[in-house]
């Protein structure tokens, strides 16, 4: 008997930011509002467990921009249980709108990176 292979490369329609910084989540989200003229709501936390793994839950604010059909996302990367994705920032921006990284008063850095690009990328292509 025949085997049919399905073979594709997924298509990411956003742009992912990892930024570090040293303060409260809310008050990233105060910055990164007043940057951009956005109004990043705080929305109920993300709660994920892995298998028989503790759960973690991620704090996480939304902006949905009516007029362009676009949505921005801060999500927090760590939890008193471990990481949301294993890189080395303190939260992300995920956006389908296009951003210049601009510089955030209250966060310490930032660094755009592809998902390709995440040590967990190849575990969806098996």
């Amino acid at each position: 008997m025949n085997k049919l292979v399905l073979d594709f490369e997924y298509d990411f329609d956003f742009t992912l930011f990892g930024v570090s910084s040293h303060v409260a989540n809310y008050r990233l989200a105060w910055g990164i509002n007043k940057l951009l003229d956005i109004d990043l709501e705080r929305m109920d936390d993300v709660d994920l467990s892995f298998g028989k793994e503790k759960k973690r839950s991620f704090s996480f604010y939304r902006f949905d921009d009516e007029e362009s059909y676009t949505t921005i996302h801060l999500v927090s990367n760590r939890s008193t249980n471990g990481y949301l994705i294993p890189e080395s920032f303190d939260y992300e921006v995920l956006s389908q709108k296009q951003i210049t990284q601009k510089k955030v008063v209250v966060s310490e850095g930032s660094q755009t990176f592809g998902v390709d690009q995440l040590a967990g990328y190849n575990n969806t292509n098996k």
